[in-house]
Parts: C-alpha cells; structure tokens; sequence
C-alpha cells in the first residue's frame, strides 16, 4: 500500500511541475484550439507560471473585449526575456483591443518588458478612457508599442510618473482629446514614425528628460505639441499639415537642451494665438539648444500674434529657419 502511496504522491509532483512550468517560446490567442482563448488567460499564466525565455502570443484574428492588467513584475523578465503580444497575421486591423466603458484597455502598474505589436486599441467611453495606461511610480520600463492603432472618444495613452524606456513607433492615434499625455519624471521616450488626428493637442508633456519625437505626421489637428519643464527634447523631422489652432501649435515652455530641427509644419490660427510659442527656453552653456532648418507656415485669420514668439529664454542657436 505505501508503494501505490509513494506512486501517487509523485505523480501529483510531477502534474503539480508541468502545471507551474515558465513560459517560453510562441503561444497562440484566440481562433480554434488556442493556447489561450483570451489575451487575459495569457497575462494570468505569465503570473502564475513566470517566463525562462523569451515569450510570443500570436492573437489570431478577432474582437476581444477583455481588460489587460500587468500589476507586478513577471517573474523571469528581462530585456532579453521579454513578452511580445502580436497579431498573428500582422495585420492591425484584424485584431481588435474594445472597451466602452471608463477604464483603460492596457494598465501597465510596475511591471516591464513588454511589447504590443500589429493591434488595434478602441475605447469608445466618453468618460475618462484611455487606451494605454502607465501609472504613477510604477517603475515600467522597456515597453514598446510598435504598428499599433489607437482610437479613443477622450485620451488614447496617459503616462503618470517614474517610468522610462517607453517606445511608440509606426503608430496611429486618433481621438477628440489629447492622443498622448505624459506626466511625471518619465524617462528616455520614443516616439517616431507616428500619425496624429486630434481637434485638440497631440502630445502633452510635463516634466521628463531625454524625449524624443521625431519623423512624425500630423493631420487636422488642434494642435502639434505642448512641453513643460523638461530636459534633453529632441523634436526633429516632423511634419504637420492643416492644423487649425485651437492652442498655440508648439508650446515650449521652461524646456532646457532641445534641439528643433528640420521640422516642416503648415499651421492654420483662427484665434489669435502663436503658431510657435517659446517661454522660459535655457539652454545649455554650451549652446546646444538648436531651432534650426525648420520651415513654418502659419496662416493668422483675423488675429494679429505671431508665427514665433520668444520670451525670457537664453542659449539658443536660432539658424536657417524659414518662416511664412
């Protein structure tokens, strides 16, 4: 009797070690027999089970409905083992992220390491929902969304606090409010290769050091881009075309060590605001903060401010501009 004993205790060990085996490899989401049937099945084993290797979830195609949530770090992550959740045909389109109600699709809360690849996220709430949501001291880092589309009724993306390593790339934001708004000490932020719709500001940014915006398109919006007391800003090689100013088009406000260049913005003020409005700009003693090879076309209808407006700044290397 205690050798069927010893048998049965080990195999309750060895089921008990395939249950709580890590992550690694490619796994799949959604369709006929699936790993996993929803993208939040695959974020409770990633916390159950921890990852050993680098982790892919192929979604196949479809509308999913469930709230993503990552409040803690995943055992075994790294930047070498990180988890990708992609759409399995590569199309961003044919996955689909939907809530309608006032929360957040994606919340990110301490945790890193992570990419979202080829997907679409819609938050069709009209209070306070936001696609993407970084919280406040959350220590992320490494996140990265790449060919992603965002369409929400208010803000698509909100950054709260002391994260850093964040990328967007070759993205899509589309909403009636802010498409990105970044607040706190955040750090090193890439956002490149990305289209902005918006009637109101695209990104804002208080606080934060070493962003860089760079090589991305702006259509009908209210406004490019408003920053505030941040260090090392690179904005370079975007491009802008009909906005229609419902606040200053570039807002640069207590901003030290920037550099502005080879911009091509064709803006529209139909109040009498500032197309460019520099406040407060220091740059470094060495004269690194550069508005140069930039060529702005502001059209004023019955206002009387200016294309650029300086006030109280210092240090700027201001070169080969041409302002119409």
């Amino acid at each position: 009797m205690f050798k069927y004993l010893r048998i049965l205790v080990t195999l309750v060990s060895l089921q008990l070690n395939v249950n709580a085996q890590c992550l690694t490899g490619t796994y799949t989401i959604g369709g006929i027999s699936p790993d996993y049937a929803l993208i939040s099945d695959a974020v409770e084993a990633l916390y159950n089970n921890g990852v050993c290797g680098p982790v892919v979830f192929d979604i196949r195609s479809g509308l999913y409905s469930d709230t993503i949530s990552f409040v803690s770090p995943i055992n075994g992550s790294s930047v070498v083992n990180n988890v990708v959740f992609r759409s399995s045909t590569g199309q961003k389109g044919d996955v689909q992220l939907n809530t309608a109600v006032a929360q957040s699709n994606v919340v990110i809360d301490n945790c890193s390491n992570i990419m979202f690849k080829d997907m679409t996220f819609k938050n069709t709430s009209t209070i306070e929902g936001n696609n993407l949501r970084i919280l406040q001291h959350s220590n992320a880092s490494n996140i990265k969304l790449i060919n992603c589309s965002f369409e929400a009724v208010t803000r698509n993306a909100l950054f709260l606090g002391d994260n850093s390593l964040l990328l967007f790339s070759d993205c899509v934001f589309n909403s009636t409010s802010e498409n990105i708004v970044i607040q706190g000490e955040v750090k090193n932020i890439d956002i490149t290769h990305c289209q902005f719709t918006t009637p109101e500001r695209a990104v804002v940014c208080s606080f934060g050091q070493g962003i860089n915006f760079s090589y991305n398109l702006f259509k009908n919006c209210g406004s490019l881009f408003a920053f505030q007391s941040v260090k090392h800003l690179k904005i370079e090689h975007n491009i802008a075309d009909s906005v229609e100013n419902t606040f200053p088009a570039i807002s640069l406000n207590y901003v030290e060590d920037f550099s502005f260049q080879y911009n091509k913005l064709s803006t529209h003020s139909i109040f009498t605001l500032h197309g460019t409005y520099l406040i407060g700009i220091n740059g470094c003693n060495s004269g690194t903060s550069m508005f140069m090879n930039n060529v702005i076309n502001q059209r004023i209808d019955g206002g009387y401010e200016n294309a650029i407006a300086l006030y109280g700044s210092n240090n700027i290397l201001f070169y080969h501009n041409t302002i119409q």
